[in-house]
């Protein structure tokens, strides 16, 4: 379901939601009661923008550090942090116990739906500060294995920049991928990565050729097994 979670990500940009919404429904199908399933999901998705929250400020750090901290780089810092705001604050605003949307925006469908859907979900786990905690932890530690990733694809091209600066360069490259609207941010997630090396003062060549095989390991060998395991989990659903 992860695999397929990420697959989903990947294909559709959707800011990490798509793939929720495979989950639950594949946990749905496997007996999983639909209020723990979304449940989880939803403190996952917390979680992942918590810890998102924290490896941009310190990316920001890392580039202010080095003077590049660019009306660019704060400009799409802001609009992902208000893309948090808005998806974690909607959650967490439309589960709150005994809420009720106001009448005008309950006549829009999707919102409606939404509230319909939420209204499912424990509001003591989506507000649970250890909970909470501990999920955006374990994702902002996803984050930092990513990063090191990265700087391991660059030692294997024969470059050791500093880490922290590779990292910096991964978070601005995932803001980029995030905000994009290109199905698992070709193009995008590279520039935003390559623009931020180059800030930092990595040399293009070195850069170029980590950033690819970063790609590689991490976007196009996880597709095969994840087209494989969407087609399956599209036959069970039938």
């Amino acid at each position: 379901m992860a695999v397929v979670s990420l697959f989903t990500n990947q294909a559709l940009p959707t800011a990490g939601v798509a793939g929720t919404v495979v989950i639950v429904q594949a946990l749905k199908r496997r007996g999983v009661p639909m209020s723990a399933a979304l449940s989880a999901m939803l403190v996952d998705l917390v979680g992942y923008y918590a810890g998102f929250g924290v490896a941009v400020g310190l990316s920001l750090t890392v580039f202010a550090v080095h003077h590049e901290l660019s009306a660019i780089v704060v400009g799409m810092a802001a609009a992902i942090s208000l893309t948090a705001i808005v998806i974690c604050g909607g959650i967490l605003w439309l589960s709150a116990p005994g809420h009720r949307v106001p009448a005008i925006l309950a006549r829009v469908g999707p919102l409606r739906r939404a509230v319909a859907t939420l209204a499912v979900a424990d509001p003591a786990l989506l507000r649970s500060p250890t909970l909470l905690l501990l999920a955006g932890l374990l994702r902002f530690g996803n984050f930092v294995l990513d990063a090191v990733t990265l700087w391991a694809c660059f030692r294997a091209v024969g470059e050791a920049p500093p880490v922290t600066y590779v990292g910096a360069a991964y978070v601005l490259g995932t803001i980029a991928r995030t905000l994009g609207v290109v199905p698992g941010g070709l193009g995008t997630f590279e520039g935003g990565t390559l623009a931020g090396l180059a800030l930092l003062g990595i040399a293009v060549e070195p850069s170029l050729a980590g950033v690819l095989l970063f790609r590689l390991l991490s976007f196009w060998l996880p597709m095969v097994p994840g087209l494989v395991l969407s087609r399956r989990f599209s036959k069970s659903r039938g």
